[in-house]
């Protein structure tokens, strides 16, 4: 495939996994499945859907992006937030809600990803501070599907 064609919006069917086990040991998860959009972007693959009301951000965009070492995850529309994930690297991003602004800390401990222009997957695993206390342990992955697969596999 040309890389005209894969830096062009791929639609895709997504599962969306996301687990949270928080300091008191509570387990929260939640899947679901949705249509987005993938696409080639210089060295990674950028993965876009709107996330659904299961997780409580109804009207809210996420962008993944997935590159060597690194993965973003961007979210706009009534929430936003800006989480970069590299292993063992803790960031700080503000995460904005309706109700006020703040501080969450992200720390990667484990993340992975194979893509192609027929799909994937992305999983990470992390621990997630809120203003500087430790709030869960977490971890979301995504399975890409391709939803309009070229005819004729792959002899052609």
């Amino acid at each position: 495939m040309t890389d005209s064609l894969l830096s062009c919006a791929i639609p895709v069917l997504l599962t969306v996994q996301s687990v949270q086990t928080s300091a008191e040991g509570e387990k929260e998860t939640v899947e679901f499945v949705t249509d987005g959009t993938m696409r080639r972007s210089g060295n990674g693959w950028v993965i876009r859907y709107e996330e659904s009301e299961l997780t409580g951000l109804e009207g809210v965009w996420t962008t993944v992006t997935a590159e060597d070492g690194k993965i973003t995850v961007d979210r706009s529309g009534s929430f936003e937030s800006h989480m970069i994930f590299e292993k063992n690297q803790k960031h700080l991003s503000l995460y904005e809600t309706p109700v006020g602004v703040l501080s969450i800390g992200t720390i990667a401990l484990g993340m992975e990803h194979s893509i192609d222009d027929r799909g994937g997957r992305i999983a990470i695993e992390y621990r997630l501070e809120i203003e500087n206390a430790f709030a869960s342990r977490s971890s979301i992955e995504l399975t890409m599907k391709r939803m309009n697969e070229p005819k004729g596999g792959d002899n052609q």
